[in-house]
């Protein structure tokens, strides 16, 4: 019998394998769809699951979070002790603050800058070219899924 390890390792071999012949990594059978590593129908069963369990989650979030206040401890990390008016420790509202401080100045670089000489931002310039690098890559990777398939046909009879 195989270890745990030696499964381990099976699995993200036949994860990579399937995702870079752009084949469902969760059944195995059906082409992915579009952009994701699920076929449709996988990716549709994991969205309505993931419906189903969101208010579950919510719950069990909401439990921990009045469990921790009631214990005194931080309600994000649950391990620092809180000061005395608030309900996370020095730690975790320092963090906040730095990714709150962050977001902002992201979104009033982007609502400033949103045309330059050009009419592109540095950002809608990256995000343009790796667009098109993605389309090349995609092309390929088409090819290369039909060469596949051609060759392990065995593979997909159902």
């Amino acid at each position: 019998m195989k270890t745990t390890e030696e499964q381990r390792k099976n699995a993200m071999l036949r994860y990579y394998y399937l995702k870079s012949h752009h084949i469902c990594v969760k059944c195995g059978c059906r082409e992915a769809f579009n952009n994701f590593v699920f076929c449709e129908v996988c990716k549709e069963y994991s969205d309505v699951q993931n419906e189903l369990n969101a208010e579950k989650r919510h719950q069990q979030a909401k439990a921990r979070r009045e469990k921790r206040i009631a214990e005194g401890i931080c309600i994000h990390c649950g391990k620092e002790p809180v000061e005395t008016g608030f309900k996370s420790c020095k730690q975790c509202r320092e963090k906040t603050s730095k990714q709150r401080l962050m977001l902002y100045r992201r979104k009033k670089h982007e609502v400033n800058k949103s045309y330059i000489s050009e009419g592109l931002t540095d950002a809608q310039r990256a995000n343009l070219e790796k667009a098109r690098m993605a389309a090349l890559k995609s092309e390929k990777s088409k090819a290369q899924r039909e060469k596949f398939k051609k060759q392990n046909h065995l593979l997909f009879v159902k």
